[in-house]
């Protein structure tokens, strides 16, 4: 995994990256014009410019950001697909019941199994995102050091990355128990407003559902602005050595004053990679055909097992797209910060420290 054909030499920057321009005012990299007029540096990214750096730095050495993803990722995947299928149908009931009542049709309060399900799946789906944050952390890494003209080998970025593990995982947690929280306080007012109509377990529309189901959404619009807040966590972690709670703080003031802007990359983020992840999970939710239609009820009954290795394979397609937005929000990031006129180290800057010397 430390060097493979057809990626750059060690020492050398991938071919779509030119050393800082000699005209830039500050090494750094800090707003304001050349003696030519035009912008310093590499700086500001624009859409164009930071679409065209992920997909340079990822054909530099796709080998080693697959293998890392992939690497933290099939274990993962093994345990969710092993979730999937004994949790599967409780919660496929309570899903069932939520649509009823988004329906205004009379429905029943979750049961046992449908409550255990869903703890279930908080607890296998913290251990996935925390998988993910080490994943993004190591991709980080082996970004930004190619990026800076320092290529390191996809094991030196994954052992880096293990060795923040408390931290990433101290982050993630901080960040799960903040939108728990709010979570639950939406769930918490939204299921008192539902009881209020209930009568011997079933739910009747009226005002109070109306107000409950106000509250449900509202506690989401709020997780994601905090989602926003907190995007810059892994390449803070990874770039500053910032501790988690340090980190937190840190990318809520780099996104202040750019939530729009962050929002709009992470949008296009997720239409354009998510785009591509849909068209290959819908074909693999196609091959696999988890659902058997019964001609007596006309009703879909869900295979656990095929939904199992749909879920598997869906985390290994996400696994291998995952990269190219965390290079995007490293990107992002250093473009965050040169925007706040913080300094900004320039592309290809070891590379050219090292000719200068």
């Amino acid at each position: 995994m430390d060097q493979n054909p057809g990626d750059p030499p060690t020492g050398q920057m991938p071919g779509q990256f030119p050393p800082p321009p000699e005209d830039h005012p500050v090494a750094g990299g800090q707003p304001g014009t050349g003696l030519s007029g035009r912008p310093a540096g590499n700086y500001p990214l624009d859409m164009n410019r930071i679409f065209e750096l992920i997909f340079s730095l990822f054909r530099s050495g796709w080998r080693k950001y697959v293998g890392i993803a992939l690497l933290v990722v099939i274990p993962v995947a093994i345990l969710l697909g092993v979730t999937t299928f004994f949790t599967s149908s409780p919660s496929l009931d309570w899903l069932g019941q939520f649509q009823a009542l988004l329906l205004g049709q009379t429905t029943q309060l979750p049961t046992t199994p449908a409550l255990i399900a869903l703890a279930v799946g908080l607890v296998v789906g913290a251990v996935a995102a925390i998988a993910a944050f080490v994943a993004e952390a190591a991709v980080t890494r082996l970004a930004s050091e190619s990026y800076f003209g320092r290529p390191t080998s996809a094991g030196s970025a994954m052992r880096f990355s293990l060795g923040r593990l408390i931290t990433l995982t101290g982050a993630y947690l901080l960040t799960f128990l903040a939108s728990l929280a709010i979570a639950f306080a939406g769930i918490l007012v939204a299921s008192f407003l539902f009881v209020l109509t209930a009568s011997g377990g079933q739910i009747t529309p009226g005002p109070s559902v109306f107000f409950g189901l106000v509250a449900f959404v509202a506690a989401f619009v709020f997780l994601i602005f905090l989602s926003i807040r907190w995007s810059l966590v892994v390449p803070v972690i990874v770039l500053e050595g910032a501790g988690a709670i340090t980190a937190l703080r840190r990318s809520w003031q780099i996104v202040s004053g750019s939530t729009w802007r962050v929002l709009g990359y992470i949008l296009v983020f997720g239409i354009v990679f998510g785009l591509i992840g849909f068209i290959f999970t819908f074909a693999l939710t196609a091959a696999v055909n988890p659902a058997s239609l019964s001609a007596r009820t006309a009703s879909a009954a869900m295979d656990p097992s095929r939904l199992a290795i749909i879920s598997f394979g869906t985390a290994v397609i996400s696994a291998v797209l995952a990269p190219f937005t965390a290079i995007g929000m490293m990107l992002l990031y250093l473009d965050l910060r040169w925007r706040r006129g913080e300094p900004v180290v320039q592309p290809g800057a070891a590379v050219a420290d090292r000719s200068a010397g």
